[in-house]
Parts: structure tokens; sequence; C-alpha cells
């Protein structure tokens, strides 16, 4: 999968009847504000929800219990960088081992673990998987994120997928689904949202959850690490420089700020200041 000049290369589960543990699949955190990879069940509604306005409520303790954030690669102490001076991209070999239902993780993975908990608890709802723009972090036309419709009504009208442009627009303005991003926390009706949802797959289209072995960062592109207040920071790469890596912070008007390894980011928050000196270890390691 390539999503904005990053390659994923996937692992899948297959979910199906009796596989699945009893839901909901949802986040413990502890004092150290990291999740527990046991995860709880905190949401135990009485009934399952019949309309969307029963469902408001679950959807939203569901995305404020998942959390967008890359912890457990700096965690991972089997981590590490390959600099490919070939291909002029950085790959991270053991990205994502066996974390099909972890809590933290990029939007298709969150996004994964949410529809897994909505298919549970709202077993009479159209539930898409999305992908396309979302108005803070994702706005460009080269940008892709990934969120989930939902609505107690058929809106896909029984087709695998919907592509088309003048079809999407009519859901809007017709259907009007709620989005559920769990990365940004967001329930909210599609024509409210700002989301731009460009390609959406069914409910009954969805046979797997992916998890990631393997990422490659390509020259130009960056990989998002986490959130903070409102800025987004990640590894990016950029082979014009001695170092190939750099730190990139984003805020929501999309304006990029690259800052190099040794930089001093006394003026940055401490979880970019703690990915600095974790990138800085790792590239030492490798290059020297």
């Amino acid at each position: 999968m390539h999503i904005s000049g990053i390659n994923y290369t996937p692992s899948s589960i297959v979910f199906k009847g009796s596989m699945l543990p009893p839901p909901p699949y949802v986040a413990s955190f502890g004092l150290d504000n990291r999740p527990h990879i046991q995860l709880s069940q905190i949401i135990q509604p009485l009934k399952n929800p019949q309309t969307m306005q029963e469902a408001v409520p679950f959807l939203n303790k569901l995305v404020r219990s998942l959390r967008y954030g890359q912890e457990h690669l700096r965690l991972n102490p089997e981590a590490y960088l390959v600099f490919d001076e070939k291909k002029r991209e950085i790959r991270i070999p053991h990205y994502n081992p066996a974390r099909h239902l972890d809590p933290e993780g990029m939007c298709h993975h969150l996004t994964d673990v949410a529809y897994i908990n909505c298919c549970q608890r709202l077993p009479g709802f159209s539930i898409s998987k999305a992908y396309g723009r979302e108005p803070r972090f994702f706005s460009r036309a080269t940008d892709n994120h990934c969120f989930l419709l939902v609505h107690d009504q058929d809106f896909i009208r029984g087709q695998p997928y919907v592509d088309d442009a003048e079809e999407i627009a009519i859901i809007k303005t017709e259907d009007d689904p709620w989005v559920v991003d769990p990365s940004f926390n967001v329930v909210q009706r599609l024509s409210e949202s700002g989301y731009e949802p460009i390609f959406l797959l069914a409910r009954s289209s969805f046979r797997k959850m992916h998890s990631c072995r393997m990422v490659d960062i390509k020259h130009g592109t960056f990989l998002p690490l986490g959130l903070t207040g409102n800025m987004m920071y990640g590894v990016g790469v950029d082979w014009e420089t001695k170092e190939r890596i750099v730190l990139a912070v984003r805020d929501p008007n999309s304006s990029r700020e690259v800052y190099s390894l040794d930089e001093d980011l006394s003026h940055l928050p401490r979880d970019i200041r703690m990915w600095q000196d974790w990138l800085f270890h790792v590239r030492r390691k490798v290059i020297g």
C-alpha cells in the first residue's frame, strides 16, 4: 500500500465469526500515558444502538479510547533503520509486529480497530472504510487519510465500493453519514466536518485487518509519529542533507518546519524532543 510517498508492507489477519474476541477493543492508559497492550472493556452499552442518535455516545467513547501515534516504535528494541542509497529511501524493517488490536497507531490501523468495534456494536448499520482528505493535517490534493463513515441507513446502496465523485457528492448531500475518525477524535456529520472522501469501501467488502511489518520512507516524504497540541510531528527523509533523516513538524495550516537531528528544539514540546533523541541514537547506530 502506498500513502503519500510511504510504502507499507502489510501482514493481515482475517476476522470472521467466532474468531473475533468479545468487543469492545478499547485502550487503557497507564500513568505514564502509554497504552497497555492488554485492552480493557470499558464501553458496555446495555443494548446495541438502533439509531444514530443512540450510537453517537458510543462512537465518541470509542474514538477517545484510541490514540494517534507511534510510541510502540520508539519503545521497540528491535527497531532500526536501513539507509538505501540507491533508492534514496529509509526502511524500518521491524515497524509494527503483531499489533492487530493495539489502541495506538496510525490512521489505517486505528480505523481498522474502530471498524471492528462498530461492526460488533452496530450490526444493522452501514459502515464504510473511507479514504480521502481531512481539514487539518491532510488537506492537500496529494494527501490520503483513512477514517470511517457510519449511518443507520444504507448509504452505499449495496455496492462493494464507491469511487465516483458524483456518487460521493450525492451520498454527502442526501444521506449525510457520520464521520468517525479515531485519529483526531471526530464524530460529526460529513456535511459539517470538512472531510472529503474520495473512495468508500463497503462493510461487506472489508475482510482483513492490516498491520505493517515494514515501512519505506522515500526522499521528500515523512512518516507521522504523533500529535502534541496543534502540531503533528514525524520523521522525514531528505537525501540532500548529510544526515539523510530529519524531524518534520506540521501545523493545522499544513505549513511544515524541518529540523536536523542535532538542532536545538528547546522551544518545542517534550514529546517531539524525545523523538529527536531516539532518531539521533538509532541513526548513529547505523551510520556512526
